[in-house]
């Protein structure tokens, strides 16, 4: 689904309107399904993406608002590296991957 679709207005509208049709309590919920139908709309297998980063954003969390206060800090930066380095991850693989490729069809003969 492309953001420049029919498609995807007929799809951000209808979010909307479920969104401000439910109670305050579900519309975090109802956003973060939204989110995942959308990264769904390629391929199915890219629900492991979000699943792994919502839930792992949960538990860091969490953690974080638990109360002990020694390692707040250090969840909170692990936290930002997950996702950061997932991001990173999947947008750099394929240049890395690439990368390492041409260097090793150098040393081949």
């Amino acid at each position: 689904m492309s953001f420049v679709s029919l498609e995807f207005l007929i799809f951000l509208i209808a979010v909307f309107v479920v969104f401000f049709s439910v109670p305050q309590r579900f519309r975090i919920p109802v956003l973060v399904g939204a989110s995942v139908i959308f990264l769904m709309s390629t391929s199915p297998l890219f629900i492991v993406y979000p699943a792994v980063f919502i839930v792992s954003n949960f538990f860091v969390g969490k953690a974080i608002g638990s109360k002990e206060l020694r390692y707040r800090k250090q969840i909170y930066y692990g936290g930002q590296f997950l996702n950061i380095g997932g991001l990173v991850f999947y947008k750099y693989i394929n240049f890395m991957l690439e990368n390492i490729n041409q260097a090793l069809t150098l040393f081949s003969s």
